[in-house]
């Protein structure tokens, strides 16, 4: 019946597993395609009557010419019903949403195969526009926008100097109380305006919010346009010790993440750019007071290659209202894992990342 309605012919290959999600269990966007994987199957087992507000469901995402979108189709998982869909890589992603219940939800799984598939491992190549090169310090004039977002400890030159020999030594540091308070309070005020905020995708990367920079209220405007400053670089230069003329490009992004959101690890092509270190730049504003040993409130460095093992990867904890900075060595990256809605997190983070040229880069390494 399957192979006439998919006109597929199938192998003598099945392969079944059972699933049993409880609370806090989700599985985040993919496709299954993998080797010979031709149709998928979900058989839900789970006999109390399933509420759409338990989580748990099937979200297949809808693809509009070619891109994978927020938007999706909701399946909830009723007793004794069963899903099947073709595996496609082009079409056929989805996930299974956060259990928000007490109730298990159990399934039996799995893929009829097919020699007529043959599905080959995708690199994801990351659109760059965001970044801009051919970066230019421009002064914002004899104001100091220095002094007035930045915490005074900051420029005391005896923190200075060991911040930077901290940075050399550890390829990262972390400072608290980045912003001053004053600032802080009207940062907030303004970030909380919901009309700022676009969701990014695609949802087998990520899901979380930007704010678009040509939009941005007052003082968000002044923050954005004092980071991309002179002053902010020359400041950089001596926190870091590098020289602002090896940053050869960079991005920045003002994030809001809510529960539910999350970026994934993945594997980018490098056939059209050399790979090259970077420096990330963390700003972190968390309006629940979550503790920073949660989960909830950490970004993951791992090295990026399929051949390699995934043990390495460094976690680091955030803090409310710290800065970091981080050497991100080529082939690596980062990410911020799933944010459970029980954990009810909400935090903005402003990210910056300059590429760096090779001369910066033996700087690091002769200290």
């Amino acid at each position: 019946m399957l192979s006439d309605h998919y006109n597929i012919e199938f192998n003598k290959k099945v392969t079944v597993s059972g699933s049993l999600y409880r609370k806090g269990d989700f599985l985040l966007c993919h496709d299954d395609a993998s080797d010979d994987r031709a149709v998928a199957f979900i058989l839900y087992l789970t006999e109390e009557p399933w509420l759409k507000t338990w989580g748990g469901t099937l979200d297949l995402f809808q693809t509009i010419d070619s891109q994978v979108t927020h938007g999706k189709k909701s399946i909830i998982p009723t007793f004794n019903s069963l899903v099947c869909f073709k595996v496609d890589p082009n079409v056929t992603y989805h996930q299974v949403s956060e259990v928000t219940s007490n109730v298990e939800r159990l399934t039996v799984n799995g893929w009829f195969h097919s020699d007529m598939f043959k599905h080959e491992p995708k690199l994801y190549a990351e659109p760059k526009v965001s970044l801009c090169k051919h970066i230019k310090f421009y002064s914002i004039g004899g104001h100091s926008y220095l002094t007035e977002f930045i915490s005074h400890k900051f420029f005391y030159t005896d923190w200075i100097s060991q911040k930077q020999q901290e940075f050399v030594a550890n390829n990262m540091l972390a400072a608290g109380d980045f912003f001053r308070s004053c600032t802080m309070h009207v940062l907030i005020e303004e970030l909380e305006n919901k009309t700022l905020w676009k969701m990014q995708g695609p949802p087998y990367k990520r899901k979380y919010d930007v704010a678009s920079i040509t939009t941005l209220p007052t003082t968000l405007r002044t923050l954005v346009h004092f980071l991309t400053s002179l002053e902010w670089f020359n400041y950089f230069e001596a926190i870091t010790g590098l020289n602002k003329a090896d940053i050869v490009s960079s991005s920045f992004e003002i994030q809001r993440w809510l529960p539910g959101y999350y970026t994934l690890l993945y594997y980018t092509s490098d056939l059209d750019d050399e790979p090259i270190d970077m420096i990330d730049v963390f700003v972190y504003i968390n309006m629940n007071n979550v503790q920073s040993n949660s989960r909830a409130s950490a970004i993951v460095y791992s090295t990026q290659s399929p051949s390699e093992i995934q043990d390495d990867a460094f976690q680091m904890q955030l803090v409310h209202n710290h800065i970091y900075l981080m050497h991100r060595k080529s082939h690596s990256s980062w990410f911020i894992k799933y944010l459970k809605k029980h954990v009810k997190n909400k935090f903005y983070l402003f990210q910056m990342s300059y590429s760096l040229s090779g001369q910066s880069l033996l700087r690091l390494k002769n200290g």
